[in-house]
């Protein structure tokens, strides 16, 4: 019986744990949550077509800097609200998504993935070069970010935004992968030719995929923004996708908890790396290599197997 008990109450203590955090740890740590939330959560959204639909995307930071950028525009230039202008860069990042999504998933393999890089370095050279509207590589600085969320002295403010906001799309992308919908998109990546044969849409269930992941990487991309207080071209750059590729396969690309543990190793990894050594990169890349030689299905794939065995 203890076993039961165990496993139906460890969710409401993570919770609840979650919940108690910025009363428990100092600013600095909150701020460090912040990013791994919105990091893991933009992961997430990236595995539904990189893990569920096995597609390879070297392009999503598109998706990620679209829907940041735009929301700091329509907030900085026309005085729009962060609730109209959140939900405003989500849906502009999925018709990016769409135009991008529909010439890419006629291809496979390299060819995918290096049509959707072509896409995002485009997405990155105009941000670079557009000066007047995006400032370049200045960045878009003094974006007005409520007060209600955003507070020098309570940092926890904009902690439990963040964290309604992620566990809310979270809860719905889960939600989606249980669906019918998530069901035939893994179809489409295991067999595409049987999937098409009982009646299901190949290239439309993928097409979906790539609309539903830019609109939530948009959301990702937007809260990054105000958590920062600023959009960087950086966050266009391919180097942005690797990182949550990489949270993805560290933590397990077959799960749905893997980018989210993937992200928490990774951000958490960089952190302590950096207190010790300014060579962190050489230090992160061999824990990295040992993880992904030694863990193909990542982490939470691994404990899934050794649990399975008993």
């Amino acid at each position: 019986m203890k076993p039961i008990i165990l496993k139906q109450a460890w969710p409401g203590v993570v919770a609840a744990l979650i919940v108690a955090l910025p009363f428990i740890i100092p600013g600095f740590y909150i701020h460090l949550l912040n990013e791994f939330l919105i990091l893991a959560f933009f992961a997430v959204s990236f595995n539904l077509v990189f893990g569920y639909g096995r597609m390879v995307s070297i392009g999503h930071a598109a998706f990620y800097a679209v829907g940041g950028y735009s929301c700091g525009l329509l907030m900085k230039k026309l005085g729009i609200s962060l609730p109209l202008a959140l939900l405003s860069s989500a849906v502009l990042a999925a018709l990016v998504g769409l135009v991008i999504g529909y010439f890419s998933i006629r291809l496979t393999g390299f060819y995918l993935a290096f049509i959707s890089l072509a896409f995002a370095q485009l997405v990155w050279v105009v941000i670079w070069k557009w000066y007047d509207v995006t400032g370049g590589d200045n960045g878009l600085i003094g974006i007005p970010v409520p007060s209600l969320i955003s507070s020098p002295t309570q940092v926890w403010r904009f902690y439990y935004f963040t964290l309604i906001i992620v566990g809310l799309c979270i809860f719905i992308l889960w939600r989606i992968t249980r669906s019918s919908f998530g069901f035939s998109l893994r179809a489409t990546s295991q067999n595409p030719e049987r999937t098409e044969f009982v009646g299901i849409n190949v290239m439309k269930i993928r097409l979906l995929a790539w609309v539903i992941s830019a609109f939530f990487s948009g959301i990702a991309g937007c809260l990054m923004v105000l958590s920062i207080g600023g959009a960087y071209p950086n966050m266009a750059h391919f180097e942005m996708t690797l990182e949550v590729t990489l949270m993805a396969l560290v933590g397990g690309m077959y799960t749905f908890l893997g980018p989210i543990v993937g992200s928490a190793i990774l951000v958490f990894l960089h952190y302590l790396i950096t207190l010790f050594t300014e060579y962190w990169m050489i230090f992160m890349g061999t824990i990295l290599l040992i993880i992904i030689l030694f863990l193909p299905n990542g982490v939470v794939g691994y404990v899934r197997e050794r649990l399975a065995r008993g």
